[in-house]
């Protein structure tokens, strides 16, 4: 059985302004965008140039990054950022520590 669905991607600025918010979680934010991120035994499950993007990776580790900032009240520190064998996967790690070291973390 397959299921069609639309989604509009959200824009950084859209994203950034519902994290903005001091109420609410990152679950929250991210359900307020239209992404459902669901994490299994080997991490977020998803597909593959679906709901498993470059674009999405972005988003959800820029959240992150906000949300140890907000609730360690300091920005920076260390962020551990790894992968498995999976297609692509070094590619998608490397832009996650992209926005990790621009969001002012020491990226190991």
């Amino acid at each position: 059985m397959f299921k069609t669905c639309v989604r509009l991607q959200p824009t950084l600025r859209e994203y950034e302004s519902n994290l903005g918010s001091s109420s609410g979680s990152l679950r929250q934010s991210l359900e307020k965008l239209g992404m459902d991120i669901r994490f299994g035994t080997s991490g977020w499950r998803a597909i593959i140039a679906d709901e498993f993007t470059f674009a999405n990776v972005r988003l959800v580790i820029q959240g992150i990054c906000r949300y140890l900032t907000i609730s360690e009240q300091r920005s920076g520190g260390k962020l551990v950022i790894g992968h498995d064998s999976r297609f692509m996967g070094e590619a998608f790690a490397a832009a996650a520590a992209d926005i990790g070291a621009s969001s002012g973390f020491e990226v190991l």
